[in-house]
């Protein structure tokens, strides 16, 4: 098992698993969402060759309107 922070929460997460997968699982996996890992954007084809790492900092920015 592997730490990894999503929007700053702590999770533990099997080794070796995906982005994708790590989505899916905590219901983040939605049509308007950009994702990044450590401050780096990874579009949406990477998503399943992306591979966690211990302590990886995932977050989800959600498109917000307003002016």
């Amino acid at each position: 098992m592997i730490n990894v922070f999503l929007n700053n929460k702590s999770h533990s997460v099997e080794a070796e698993k995906n982005l994708y997968d790590f989505l899916v699982q905590h219901h983040q996996l939605k049509e308007y969402v950009a994702v990044t890992i450590n401050n780096n954007l990874v579009v949406r084809r990477d998503f399943k060759t992306t591979l966690l790492k211990p302590n990886d900092r995932v977050d989800i920015l959600v498109p917000m309107q307003g002016g």
